[in-house]
């Protein structure tokens, strides 16, 4: 009888202080803020590329040339945003583009936000808007644009310039 209440008192306090410890674990697990009111305003008002200076939203850019009057250039096989915030977890990606260089005209260009891909096709028209719908698991803050074969005007015999060209950004938003 001694040794039932013992094991059962051990249950007890092992079966309690487990139950602490996952309570415990549970509520020290961070969980991402959703994005402030501001951010998603200022997202809805988007990036003009023509804009030398890129809005307070966008913590980092890489893979895109200086600002043109009418935009920007990616410059290289991959093109990072990334936001001073976590975006949403399901958001429409709204694009412009004025046209692709070289061998990536009519390819698809991917685009990369967290786990989830979609693409885009770029023609020379005039500019063109493109809508993605994204839904991930798990908010992130980054955005990629991979370009299928990034080529300089140079190496094309067109002119001088070195640059390794893919496709022409306008405007991006995201609502």
């Amino acid at each position: 009888m001694r040794n039932t209440i013992v094991w059962l008192l051990s249950l007890v306090v092992f079966g309690v202080s487990s139950l602490s410890i996952y309570a415990m674990e549970k509520k020290g697990k961070k969980e991402t803020p959703p994005p402030s009111n501001e951010f998603i305003m200022a997202l809805k008002k988007g990036i003009d590329f023509s804009d030398p200076a890129l809005p307070a939203i966008v913590k980092s850019v890489t893979g895109i040339s200086g600002a043109e009057a009418n935009g920007r250039w990616t410059d290289g096989g991959k093109v990072t945003i990334t936001f001073t915030q976590k975006l949403p977890k399901s958001f429409k990606l709204h694009i412009e583009s004025k046209g692709a260089f070289g061998p990536n005209v009519n390819k698809p260009i991917q685009v990369i936000i967290g786990k989830w891909k979609g693409s885009i096709i770029i023609n020379n028209e005039k500019i063109k808007p493109f809508d993605l719908v994204v839904k991930t698991v798990t908010p992130v803050d980054t955005i990629e644009f991979i370009v299928p074969e990034p080529k300089s005007p140079e190496e094309l015999k067109i002119s001088n310039d070195p640059r390794k060209l893919g496709f022409w950004m306008t405007k991006l938003s995201i609502e």
